[in-house]
């Protein structure tokens, strides 16, 4: 099959969720032999790519286009159709990309990595008789949710209740229902999913490659990784070090936390908290996970399926993780994972791993044995492949 993947944000280089997930799917179609092509956006917020990690076997093509976001727009948005949110990521650079690509080539399969690929569907159609698959990273309006409530500006508020959460959520159900197939991410998205389209479907969940059992820190280190731009993982990390963190501290353990993550907010790098280092991006997100005696997901208002977790399992570490964090994951609690709501079931989940390394070592080698069990790359890119070719 020849197919073209489209991406709103450049799967190079892998240093956060959602570029590995890309970056796992056209590895996916490499292994199968489908020739992969794959169009990019470059954003204001997401501005680089990397060749040294693109894949031998896919064609890429980055387009940079301004994503800025505008006070003015936004309220003109208000009269509108779309929300302001998805409308940032139309531009005219990226649809003339985006026509050259399939004027040059005839695809078998579009792949739209999210929905804000949604305004682009009328002239993929116009242009391409090719089958065309949303994959779905997130119930998106469903992570918007989530955070009006956390919203601290009244004003900012009441535009994300009122019109842009409303026009969301119209939305993403219209662009589900004039795919011709989706791939959702998590089992609870594909429920989801289901309620509002009856087209085919395939649970594809983030998977890996690489499973390895690392070895222990000597000294206990508790470690996040997560872009510093995405709110929920920003306001996680805000509730955990003034929550969880300063109490678990305060008697002067022999521990440490490493924050990392890209486009860090310049007045965190400037916090200061006890015993925490604020590594901004780091070179190689694996290497920082392997460093680490517990990877943390104070996650309360994502969505989907968090592909760092399953990295950290993969790598054989423990993760102690929100509800939230741990949903559309196959994993048992106090067993492959801990999974932690209140502040004081967190402190208690960290007080345990501190005083037990038999208990890190056993969640960290029961989590590694479930990523390989139930997310191996190889196993779903044959699932993915037959799918695909069926449509």
């Amino acid at each position: 099959m020849r197919i073209l993947q489209l991406c709103k944000k450049s799967p190079t280089p892998q240093r956060d969720g959602e570029s590995v997930a890309i970056h796992q799917i056209t590895k996916s179609f490499i292994l199968k032999g489908d020739e992969v092509h794959v169009l990019s956006m470059l954003t204001s917020k997401h501005p680089n790519f990397d060749v040294s990690s693109e894949l031998n076997g896919a064609s890429y093509t980055y387009v940079k286009i301004p994503t800025e976001e505008s006070i003015i727009a936004a309220f003109k948005s208000i009269f509108t159709q779309d929300p302001y949110i998805v409308e940032r990521f139309y531009h005219n650079d990226f649809l003339l990309a985006l026509i050259d690509k399939l004027n040059e080539q005839k695809y078998d399969v579009i792949l739209c990595e999210g929905v804000f690929l949604g305004p682009y569907l009328d002239t993929i159609r116009k242009y391409s008789q090719a089958k065309v698959v949303l994959r779905a990273h997130n119930v998106e309006h469903v992570i918007w949710e989530r955070l009006v409530p956390e919203t601290k500006n009244w004003l900012k508020r009441v535009y994300l209740k009122r019109v842009m959460l409303p026009q969301f959520k119209h939305f993403e159900e219209r662009f589900i229902k004039k795919v011709d197939a989706i791939v959702p991410i998590s089992p609870i998205d594909e429920v989801y999913f289901s309620a509002f389209s009856k087209k085919p479907m395939l649970l594809i969940p983030a998977a890996t490659d690489v499973f390895e059992v690392s070895v222990l820190p000597k000294v206990f280190s508790v470690g996040f990784i997560g872009g510093m731009d995405w709110q929920p993982n920003k306001e996680g990390v805000v509730w955990f070090l003034n929550e969880v963190w300063k109490p678990f501290v305060q008697d002067d353990k022999d521990v440490q936390l490493s924050i990392a993550g890209r486009n860090f907010p310049q007045e965190m790098l400037n916090w200061e908290y006890p015993k925490v280092s604020f590594m901004g991006e780091v070179s190689d997100a694996k290497v920082f996970v392997e460093q680490q005696s517990v990877i943390i997901a104070p996650i309360f208002s994502g969505s989907g399926m968090r592909v760092k977790i399953i990295e950290a399992m993969s790598l054989g570490k423990c993760v102690i993780s929100s509800p939230v964090g741990a949903e559309g994951i196959q994993c048992e609690n106090d067993k492959d994972i801990l999974i932690a709501k209140e502040a004081d079931q967190w402190i208690e989940a960290l007080d345990q791993l501190w005083q037990s390394s038999d208990k890190l070592t056993r969640l960290g080698a029961s989590a590694n044995e479930l990523a390989e069990r139930e997310y191996s790359l190889s196993f779903y890119a044959e699932k993915l492949h037959v799918f695909l070719h069926n449509l």
